[in-house]
């Protein structure tokens, strides 16, 4: 009887001690943004958000400078508590169009005692589009079909006929006709960097650095558009203000490197 009441007591004992490992405090952290498909060059706001259970307080705080990981920081509010709600604010910007998320990070808060833990932040994840600067005419311009979308069945006649026209219509054509050759994406390129047009040179520098960055997909073996990236980014992601000079030069060094392709 007493080793049926003594297994019973360390049962009582081991679920006690499960029962208050499954009650210990937790801390919730996460990041937060107003976007989370921000333009390239675009300032967004990125938000730490901390919650805590009435029985924890915070003793480590992550120190957030620039750069931070793909991040630009332009500014950093202070921390904030209300409650057992603590948060704090900054103000950042992805400069490449790709896909980023925010770097490991990692609080500490304790419940009483000597015992610090430490907790990972939920991350935020981004996709920043490549596009041009608000105003500058896209170099090359979407094609769909006008109106509603058409049917799948009345695209299959259409193929048809246009099949049966051209079956008709080619073997007369003279052997010497000469066909229309599509213009060159990056002839199209060249052209937008000579409409470009802003009284702020970043914003120019901007736009440059859009056709750069497409024409270096295009030709992505070519030295030329590779250094002027290289030069566009070094000039935006710097802190002193770009001149108008410092725009021009960039535009005169992108058009180069593309006529240098075009002529090659």
């Amino acid at each position: 009887m007493r080793r049926w009441l003594f297994a019973a007591m360390v049962l009582c004992m081991v679920e006690a001690a499960f029962a208050a490992d499954f009650d210990s405090p937790i801390v919730s952290a996460r990041f937060e943004a107003s976007t989370y498909a921000p333009l390239t060059g675009e300032p967004f706001t990125l938000t730490l958000k901390v919650e805590l259970t009435p029985d924890t307080s915070l003793v480590e705080w992550p120190q957030i400078t620039d750069p931070w990981g793909p991040f630009e920081v332009r500014s950093i509010e202070p921390v904030e508590q209300v409650g057992n709600s603590v948060s704090q604010s900054f103000v950042v910007v992805l400069w490449r169009p790709e896909d980023a998320v925010t770097p490991p990070t990692y609080l500490g808060y304790g419940a009483g005692g000597g015992d610090i833990r430490r907790v990972p932040v939920t991350e935020a994840y981004f996709s920043v589009p490549t596009v041009l600067e608000a105003g500058a005419e896209d170099p090359i311009p979407a094609v769909g079909f006008p109106g509603a979308i058409w049917p799948w069945p009345g695209l299959v006649l259409v193929a048809g006929i246009c099949v049966v026209v051209l079956m008709v219509v080619l073997p007369k054509l003279r052997p010497d006709a000469e066909l229309t050759t599509p213009p060159d994406p990056l002839d199209a390129l060249a052209r937008a960097l000579g409409r470009i047009s802003s009284d702020d040179p970043r914003a120019v520098s901007r736009a440059v650095m859009r056709i750069v960055q497409r024409a270096y997909r295009l030709e992505p073996e070519s030295d030329g558009l590779r250094r002027t990236r290289d030069t566009a980014e070094a000039l935006l992601y710097r802190t002193t203000p770009v001149t108008a000079d410092e725009a021009d030069d960039l535009r005169r060094l992108a058009l180069r490197a593309i006529n240098e392709i075009l002529d090659g």
